[in-house]
């Protein structure tokens, strides 16, 4: 089994991904022989999932030091030489997570983080974590869409339109241009909304000057042939005037980034208090739901939780307690969380059922 490299004074070792692996056992000859189709510059260390998957930590030396650094007495760069060297470690981690993707299934790490020493008790206290980010994206991949229009030329092609079909035919100033940007919005929310049909997760983003839509999709595999025949059918509505660009699949970057977080024996102890256990003792998992009610419940007053609070004091006892251990025991605990780029897009409906060409 191939292991990750120490970190040394100049290059840290930083946490790629978790990959639950595919196709393999565990302990079978294929999983030496799996572990050799790692990218270049990474290695992984074995663990198994709470549901007896196997699973590697896929680790790598950053490469942002030796990149950032300057030819000048060590300096770090500023300016284009810094946007360079930024531009370069986020390459490098696309390619690592893009080659990652056929072994199984990718659970993307965000940049700068540190992989847990003891992946055994790791996957012990995060074991739903664990499991709900690798249903959540086996099988599915993260693709980008933007679609674009020559808004120059908009008024032309869609004089038919509701919001340009009502303008005398000489418009107040600013009319037109306002028209053109209510259809465009209107068009863009279209297109959204029937891309986001294709996907099992989606997110809007900003639109940039002449754009329509803007979103990434989290894709099951076997609804890429819709989503590719959305976007047929969204060119053919002005093939001269669109543009449209596809990216991926990639790994799902934008909807499930592990951050880990290094907790220690106080804030363990302080949350069992916060929940009414004692903390010198070990709470069973079964427990900490029903703890976590009756704080949710309790009466308020000056010294009363917010149910934020009461949460985070029940994941950090929840953690303890797949653990078997008191929450004062001397030690830390590493926890998992998923972040995302931006909410879900708001389920909504197409404005009509029929090609998207009647909706213009």
């Amino acid at each position: 089994m191939t292991t990750a490299p120490p970190p040394t004074a100049s290059r840290r070792v930083e946490l790629v991904a978790f990959l639950a692996l595919s196709r393999i056992e565990p302990g079978s000859a294929a999983e030496e022989a799996e572990t050799t189709a790692l990218p270049e510059g990474c290695a992984g260390r074995p663990f198994t999932l709470p549901c007896g998957r196997p699973a590697l930590s896929v680790e790598a030396a950053d490469p942002a030091p030796a990149a950032m650094m300057g030819n000048v007495g060590g300096r770090l760069p500023a300016g284009a030489d810094l946007r360079r060297a930024v531009a370069h470690k986020a390459l490098v981690r696309q390619k690592r997570l893009e080659a990652l993707a056929p072994l199984g299934t990718v659970v993307p790490a965000a940049p700068g983080t540190l992989p847990p020493d003891d992946l055994s008790t790791f996957a012990r206290a995060n074991a739903p974590a664990l499991a709900a980010a690798v249903e959540r994206l086996c099988g599915r991949a993260q693709f980008q869409v933007v679609v674009a229009w020559d808004a120059r030329r908009a008024a032309r092609r869609f004089a038919a339109a509701p919001e340009l079909s009502g303008l005398p035919r000489r418009p107040p100033r600013g009319a037109r241009a306002a028209a053109v940007a209510a259809l465009a919005r209107r068009l863009g929310d279209e297109i959204a909304s029937r891309l986001a049909a294709t996907a099992t997760d989606a997110i809007r983003l900003p639109d940039t000057e002449g754009g329509l839509a803007n979103l990434v999709l989290l894709v099951d595999h076997a609804e890429r042939v819709a989503l590719e025949a959305t976007l047929e059918e969204v060119d053919a509505l002005w093939k001269e005037g669109l543009r449209i660009r596809l990216v991926g699949p990639s790994p799902a970057l934008s909807f499930a980034r592990a951050q880990l977080e290094t907790v220690g024996t106080d804030d363990l102890a302080d949350a069992a208090r916060r929940l009414g256990a004692d903390p010198g003792l070990p709470v069973a998992p079964a427990a900490v739901a029903g703890l976590r009610r009756r704080a949710l419940t309790a009466t308020g007053g000056p010294d009363a939780l917010l149910p934020a609070e009461i949460d985070r004091a029940a994941t950090l006892l929840a953690a303890c307690a797949r653990l078997g251990r008191a929450p004062a025991a001397p030690g830390e605990a590493v926890l998992l969380s998923l972040a995302r780029d931006g909410l879900p897009m708001a389920a909504g409906r197409a404005a009509t059922a029929g090609p998207i060409a009647e909706v213009a």
